[in-house]
């Protein structure tokens, strides 16, 4: 028996899913080595099982093979012996009914809408007004009570520390800013 490199399909122990097949496919681009024919074969039908293979068609249409005219609704057996019977068929499927909406729009004498402002031709099914815009600067990720303390204690270093007279005034300067900067903006805020 050889342990050489075979041509054949492996075999599988259980079916393989849609999912299985792209990471396969996925795996055997990676290696840029060609695929073996009955291994795409596989993937071909698992795809065709798993995308397709569940949805029931609602009616056949016949017609002669080789003809281009139309296509009739078959008789009895025509399905069924197609070939024996040289006829092409088709099967068709129904797309899902379309979801009702989930809020109608309210027209204007412009035709546009009231809710969403879109107009008549450019709007979809469902009215999807526009969100708020949010001011993000309005919120506070911190709040700026919390700079009181150690800008009060910079104030008081600046008095007691030694470090030269304009120096200390230009701290003593700032800070003393920056507290009635936050006492102004805590004003706005509350009212």
């Amino acid at each position: 028996m050889s342990l050489g490199k075979t041509d054949a399909a492996p075999a599988l122990a259980e079916p393989m899913t849609v999912a299985a097949c792209v990471r396969e496919m996925r795996r055997a681009a990676a290696r840029g080595e060609p695929v073996d024919a009955a291994v795409i074969g596989i993937w071909a039908e698992t795809f065709m099982a798993e995308l397709y293979g569940k949805q029931k068609p609602v009616r056949f249409e016949v017609r002669p093979k080789g003809v281009i005219n139309g296509w009739g609704n078959p008789g009895e057996g025509d399905v069924a012996y197609a070939s024996r019977r040289r006829l092409d068929v088709r099967a068709l499927y129904l797309h899902p009914p379309p979801t009702e909406p989930v809020k109608e729009h309210r027209w204007d004498d412009k035709n546009v809408c009231r809710d969403c402002h879109e107009p008549m031709f450019l709007s979809g099914p469902d009215c999807l007004p526009p969100s708020e815009v949010i001011n993000f600067r309005d919120r506070d990720a911190i709040n700026l009570e919390w700079f009181r303390q150690p800008l009060e204690e910079l104030i008081q270093l600046a008095k007691t520390a030694r470090i030269n007279r304009f120096a200390a005034a230009k701290l003593t300067n700032e800070a003393n800013y920056l507290i009635e900067r936050i006492d102004q903006h805590v004003r706005v805020k509350t009212k």
